[in-house]
């Protein structure tokens, strides 16, 4: 029996890290390399509307999307898809659908989104039979290009609410109308995009200008039941699916999250069963923390959003590019480090437990004690955990895969006994050898480094 020594450092593994955004909504400015390679960020955020795509109708441009996707991952990062197809308030943007749609011969009734004396964005009728017809072409023409892409990890549901966020001021007639709208917006971004593998996200954040034209809202003076919290913005309809996690926007400091229900809904998501990521996102920038306006720097803020959100990925202090190229230059490089460390997945053998002599053509009982000490969970749908004999020169001279378990079910801070017979072959040459664990996929690729290294 041995107990590995634990290391500590950032972990850099598929399915889980910082985002950086690749904004191009403002304007369709691609701004390619101008940042660097951002060693600090493991995925890109390709961030932009469905009006820059589609700006005539069955007119398609590519080439924003590609340009970005072929520049990223080049420089080995991962991508999570942020198409908005309903309303915008982005610097020059408040177009999220194209605006053909609200003219003849479309004519798709649409509000303008007030906010603060300022018209901040178009929010389209979503129940129009002209809009919901254009807007499942065009989720079918972007899945149909880009859902089988390998580097593309993680699609955000953007076909409703203002910044893409899911709340936005839209009126509904009723309740009724409201759930199964959303329900359906749901759907229709799952019919394209989940069958490939991918993770949905759904944001649930709270949407503080909603009301129906009947007078009904989920909020009473800023309050809500936690029931009607989910049913408002269907989060109780995607938590029954399994493929969709939350993106939380807004956190760290600002006091909108709230137990009663942001974090209830989060909690909840993790300990449902559900085998899916989450993801966060800070309230606001970089800027603010340095100032001290909700009291606590840029490290403690990252903390209680990691803390908080319990999530595989997370955007960054600023969200866009260049704030990642601010935060290092002002010494904060540690904020980087801190998410890298506790993010997603970090398994450790607690134990491990093989017999020695073993003999060519007999059964070795291997017992392999695996903990999580990260705040999120491993995501890979197929993996398998393989044992391998390695001679001293490094050669690895049998391997067997245990699949007789779900890595996606092992949570902070618990514990997972795997047990596994391996029958030594008989043309392994006698001798000593070392025992090594690692985590591969359904091809047979490694996903994770050896978790130990047992003589």
């Amino acid at each position: 029996m041995t107990y590995p020594t634990s290391v500590s450092g950032a972990l850099h593994n598929k399915g889980m890290g910082w985002i950086a955004l690749e904004e191009q909504t403002e304007l369709g400015k691609v701004d390619l390399g101008t940042n660097g390679t951002l060693p600090e960020v493991d995925n890109i955020g390709i961030q932009t509307c469905w009006d820059i795509i589609e700006p005539e109708e069955g007119v398609f441009n590519w080439e924003i999307i590609d340009q970005s996707i072929d520049y990223w991952t080049s420089q080995g990062k991962r991508i999570n898809f942020r198409i908005c197809t309903d309303s915008l308030s982005l610097p020059e943007v408040y177009f999220g659908a194209p605006r053909w749609l609200n003219e003849e011969p479309y004519n798709v009734h649409y509000e303008e989104y007030v906010y603060a004396g300022t018209t901040m964005a178009r929010v389209n009728g979503l129940t129009d039979p002209n809009y919901q017809f254009y807007f499942e072409r065009f989720l079918k023409e972007l899945s149909d290009r880009y859902a089988t892409n390998p580097y593309i990890d993680t699609i955000d549901i953007r076909g409703y609410g203002m910044y893409g966020e899911w709340h936005s001021g839209h009126s509904f007639a009723d309740m009724e109308e409201r759930m199964f709208t959303l329900a359906y917006i749901v759907d229709k971004y799952a019919e394209n995009f989940a069958k490939e593998g991918k993770t949905l996200f759904l944001s649930n954040s709270w949407d503080f200008q909603g009301i129906n034209d009947d007078g009904s809202t989920a909020a009473t003076s800023g309050n809500c039941a936690y029931e009607d919290y989910l049913a408002w913005s269907a989060i109780d309809y995607a938590m029954n699916l399994e493929y969709i996690g939350f993106r939380r926007d807004g956190m760290a400091g600002n006091g909108v999250t709230k137990y009663s229900t942001d974090e209830k809904a989060l909690s909840e998501l993790i300990r449902s069963g559900k085998k899916v990521a989450s993801c966060g996102e800070f309230y606001t920038g970089f800027a603010d923390y340095i100032d001290g306006l909700y009291g606590m720097d840029p490290v403690e803020a990252t903390e209680e959003l990691l803390f908080k959100s319990r999530c595989n990925y997370s955007t960054v202090l600023g969200w866009v590019n260049s704030e990642v190229v601010n935060i290092v230059e002002s010494g904060y490089e540690e904020v980087f480090n801190r998410g890298n460390e506790k993010m997603g997945y970090r398994f450790k053998v607690d134990m491990a437990k093989f017999p020695e002599g073993v003999k060519q053509g007999q059964t070795a009982y291997i017992l392999t004690k695996l903990s999580n000490s990260g705040l999120g969970r491993f995501t890979l749908t197929n993996h398998n955990l393989r044992l391998m004999l390695v001679d001293s020169n490094g050669v690895i001279k049998q391997s067997f895969d245990n699949t007789q378990y779900d890595l996606r079910t092992l949570l902070n801070g618990e514990t997972m006994n795997i047990y596994s017979e391996v029958k030594i072959n008989n043309d392994v040459p006698s001798g000593k050898y070392t025992l090594a664990v690692a985590i591969v996929d359904e091809n047979k690729n490694l996903l994770l480094k050896f978790l130990y290294l047992l003589s």
